[in-house]
């Protein structure tokens, strides 16, 4: 049979051409918010809210995930496991993440960082002040701000919902699911319960029974174990998506410190104006990290948050994509 070129396009699409910015279909940008939106949610469900069979959900989805559109990830609630403070480190001057990543003491851990020619930046939580100070010497010449993590509201903790508007809906506004802050120290009853979630953690796409297998626990008490870790909001689920794949190629860090402390509505206004993927509020201090297309985009939103009334000062720096490094790393500390 001779096949023509149009049937070789087709079977290249079907093999998994990369998926950019240019050719994302409509329904590639509705599937990828919906993952963002509803990251616990199987196939099926999704499949269902967006009106969407089930079989071209799948193939849709894993498309987007080998083109390094977005991978799944299981994050813990850092702030009821002992870990007592958060630091946002930053240097100006070229500066791989390696070190911060691969040097960081006991007691501490790098979850996020930024790097770009002209600086880097890491966001690190702690189990306490001492172990803070052996973190400090790892990065010398850095310069630290600390939050205490006591009483700290999570806004909204790596959800790409609203960046996948940016891209792909305009100013649409979503807040996507977002984790439930619920505060108090959880102790982990048994050292299977720790062995389950730290499996969670490490291998987020794996089922039930792959988890029971690399753990040795039984697959009912993975189960019951997982569905306690999240009924008691020890473990958030999201859709880490690559705003550079996005067409996204700027990400922003901002401190915002308030005349008072911060209400729901004034928290729901930076949202709308800033739409970050990452929001936490410190008392009378909140932090973001926010996706832009652009410089002017940047400038626009930093220029609006300004703004707004109760704001008494803005720090905001951005980091390009395009010659630089996102990086996360979620776990325990063993």
């Amino acid at each position: 049979m001779i096949s023509n070129g149009k049937d070789k396009k087709q079977r290249g699409r079907k093999r998994g051409t990369k998926v950019t910015r240019e050719r994302r279909s409509d329904n590639e940008a509705t599937v990828l918010k919906g993952l963002c939106m509803r990251p616990w949610a199987v196939d099926r469900e999704v499949g269902r809210t967006l009106g969407l069979k089930m079989s071209t959900l799948t193939a849709i989805k894993n498309r987007l995930r080998r083109a390094g559109m977005y991978r799944k990830a299981n994050i813990p609630a850092y702030h009821r496991l002992g870990y007592s403070v958060l630091s946002l480190s930053s240097i100006r001057a070229p500066m791989t993440l390696d070190h911060a990543f691969g040097n960081a003491p006991t007691g501490s851990l790098v979850v996020f960082g930024l790097q770009d020619p002209l600086g880097a930046l890491v966001m690190a939580y702690h189990r306490g002040l001492y172990e803070f100070k052996g973190f400090e010497a790892v990065l010398d010449g850095w310069d630290h701000r600390l939050f205490p993590l006591t009483g700290a509201r999570h806004r909204s903790q790596f959800d790409f919902t609203n960046s996948v508007n940016k891209a792909s809906f305009g100013n649409r506004f979503d807040a996507g699911e977002g984790p439930i802050a619920r505060e108090g120290l959880y102790e982990l009853r048994t050292k299977i319960e720790n062995r389950v979630l730290g499996a969670f953690i490490r291998t987020p796409e794996a089922n039930a029974l792959m988890i029971s297998k690399a753990s040795g626990v039984t697959r009912q008490s993975v189960i019951k174990i997982r569905d306690r870790l999240r009924r008691k909001g020890l473990i958030h689920r999201t859709a880490l998506v690559d705003p550079k794949a996005l067409g996204l190629g700027l990400v922003s860090a901002a401190v915002l410190d308030l005349k008072g402390t911060i209400s729901d509505a004034a928290a729901r206004d930076i949202e709308r104006t800033a739409r970050p993927f990452w929001f936490q509020s410190f008392g009378s201090t909140c932090v973001l990290l926010a996706c832009h297309a652009d410089y002017d985009g940047f400038a626009s939103e930093v220029n609006r948050l300004g703004r707004l009334k109760g704001i008494a000062k803005l720090n905001a720096r951005v980091f390009g994509l395009k010659d630089g490094e996102l990086r996360y790393r979620f776990e325990l500390a063993d």
